[in-house]
Formats: C-alpha cells, structure tokens, sequence
C-alpha cells in the first residue's frame, strides 16, 4: 500500500511518466529495466541479446503462467521470416538461462514445460512494479478526487515531457530495427546430381527449377526439380542443350540446342515427352530465350551466316513459326539475352498491355587490318 502511496503523489505532481516508462521488475539478485531494455545482476549490467531478453520480458508479464512456445514465436519472429525457429527459440532460452545462472534441470527462475512451452517460476521482489500494477495505480487514481482535480493539470504538464519520450522511443526502436540481425539463411543444394548445374529457371509456380545439367557424361541435359524436393526429371540428353525456359502456364520448357554450328530452339513437355523443334538457324554467340506472358511468342538472339559475328533480337511466332527482327544493331555487337516487361498504355486506351524486351548488348573489337591490305 505504501508503494501505492507514493506514485498517487507523483501521479497529482504531474511526473508519473517518469514512473511508467522506468519500470522495473526485481527477482533475486536480479533487476530487469523494460524499457532500457537492460538487465542487471547486483546492480552490475548483465549482457544479454535481444531475443533472449525479449523472452525475459514476455515469461515476466505473465508470472507464474505458461507462455507457448508459439506465443513466443509469434513474439519473436514475423510471419514472414524464414528461420530455424524451434532452433532458434532452444538457443535464446538457453542464452538466457546462462545470464540468469540457472539450470534447466533444476531451474530457478525459467521452468520448461514439456511440449507446451515456458513459465517464470522465480518470485518477484517488493521494489518494482510490473506493467499491470501500473495500469492498476492508474485506476485507482482516477478514482480519487485530488486525482480528478489535477487530471487536466497534470496532463497539461505532462505534454512537453511526453514529446520528448516518444522522441526517444522512437529513436530507440529505429536504432534497435537497423542494429538487428539479419534473420539466418540456409544455402542448400537443389539437386544431388554429378556435374555442374547451370542456367537454371524458375517456372512460373516458383515451386520446379528447370536447369541444365553436364557431367561430360552420360548425364548431360535438361532436368527439372522441385523445390524442396528430392529427385530430378531429365527432360533430354544431348550435350549440346542449354538454357531452358518456361512456357506462362508452366507445361512446356523451351531450350536452345547447339548442333555443328546451327542453332535450335526446342520446346517439350515439363513432365517429359516428344521434342518440337520451332526453330532452326546459324548459330549466334549470344544466349537467352524469353517467352511471352501471354504465350504467343519466343524472343531469342538471331544471327546469319554472312554477317557473323554480328547478332539481333527476334521474335518467333507459335502461329506459324515465322521470325520477325526486333534489333538493328551495329555491326560487330551483339544483342542477347531477352526479356519481357509489360508496360500499360494510356488510360484512354483500351488495347492491352504491350511487351517491351529489355536486352543486353556488346560490341566485339575491331580486328586490325594486316599492313598492305
């Protein structure tokens, strides 16, 4: 009741908020500021990271409770971060008991439930408040007449130092945002193949990766995997495959094929099954296939046989497998490597989006002519 007292008074002075933003929380040897964010052992500060402080925070609220370990995963990780969270959650409980010197098998402060969660079983002492406390001296100082006469002068009073405390709040929680962490990500192969994989392509689900494989072996070609998954499809075997990419519906990839200095372009079924060839020309040094949103055409580097080694953009319809040039580039460059984007027209227009490629291109150096030539 004492403690009561004392912040009523303060409360009609018109420094509670000094009181409500410094709360503190004793148990043992050990006080917890909340909102320094600081834990302190005989009054010397305790290093402790924020996850596992965090922990301390949200097992102290609710004294004496189980907290789940999804409460805490929800607390602790957004929805949208990709961690090892049962891993995670094992090691800030385990930091944290380390700063509290306390045991897992005979804990004094952190007790594991089995299969639910955690509980703070340690007492807390006299000399701090918890945030519900706070709320309840709010409440009953509302009740009070001295407290319903100074209400609109302490709140009066208390507007330049609430500026300065959300001031400082908010410097705190950018400053902790920009200092944290980024959340750990796990690099892991996607297929277990021999060889090397290369030009890989995510279909339009995100859920298969088509890629091509070379062993210069047997195992040579394009395969498909899923993501997450264990096994590969192999869609063809010619060493001469590469750079596979995927129809808008995701049921056919299709791939170049380089065969004595011709140039293919194939598509095939993505689960497999009889290759069709759409396309068949000199061999170009630059690389790229891009196919149509709306599934109508295929833009791929073209070149001749009389202009080598000069390249240009053109686009291949499915209609009639007719090519139409797309790029005039310089002579001695080259233009590769596709893509689409659309853009929209006008808002009066009632046409709909139109493809816009954005390619890459390189000029090749000159060759030096030979004295009297």
């Amino acid at each position: 009741m004492q403690q009561h007292t004392r912040v009523l008074h303060v409360w009609v002075t018109g420094h509670v908020l000094q009181n409500v933003f410094s709360v503190t929380v004793r148990f043992d040897i050990f006080e917890i500021d909340l909102r320094a964010g600081e834990l302190r052992k005989q009054g010397r500060l305790v290093k402790l990271q924020e996850q596992p402080f965090r922990i301390l925070s949200l097992l102290l609220e609710r004294c004496g409770e189980v907290v789940t370990r999804e409460e805490l995963r929800q607390n602790l990780w957004p929805a949208d971060t990709f961690v090892d969270f049962d891993h995670g959650l094992n090691s800030a409980v385990a930091r944290l008991r380390e700063a509290l010197c306390d045991s897992a098998d005979k804990p004094r402060f952190i007790e594991t439930v089995a299969k639910r969660g955690y509980r703070f079983i340690g007492p807390l002492g006299d000399g701090g408040l918890t945030l519900s406390k706070v709320a309840d001296v709010a409440a009953l100082v509302d009740k009070t007449p001295a407290g319903k006469y100074a209400r609109g002068k302490a709140w009066m009073a208390g507007i330049p130092l609430m500026v300065v405390v959300c001031a400082i709040g908010l410097w705190a929680f950018y400053r902790k945002t920009a200092e944290r962490p980024l959340p750990s990500i796990e690099v892991v192969p996607l297929v277990s193949l021999r060889g090397f994989q290369v030009t890989p392509a995510f279909s339009p689900d995100g859920k298969q990766v088509a890629f091509r494989n070379g062993d210069g072996a047997h195992n040579t070609g394009i395969y498909t995997a899923m993501v997450g998954g264990e096994k590969s499809l192999r869609l063809t075997s010619d060493s001469g495959d590469c750079c596979p990419t995927w129809s808008p519906d995701g049921r056919q990839v299709a791939f170049i094929r380089y065969a004595d200095k011709t140039f293919s372009i194939i598509v095939i079924p993505a689960l497999g099954g009889t290759e069709h060839r759409v396309y068949r020309g000199p061999a170009p040094m630059g690389t790229g296939l891009a196919w149509s949103p709306d599934g109508k055409f295929l833009a791929f580097p073209e070149a001749s046989a009389v202009d080598s080694p000069r390249s240009w953009i053109s686009l291949l319809s499915f209609a009639d497998y007719s090519t139409r040039r797309l790029t005039l580039p310089p002579e001695d460059h080259l233009t590769m490597r596709p893509s689409f984007r659309l853009t929209a027209r006008r808002s009066h227009s009632c046409a709909p989006p139109s493809p816009v490629f954005a390619t890459m291109s390189t000029s090749l150096p000159r060759r030096a002519a030979k004295p009297g030539a």
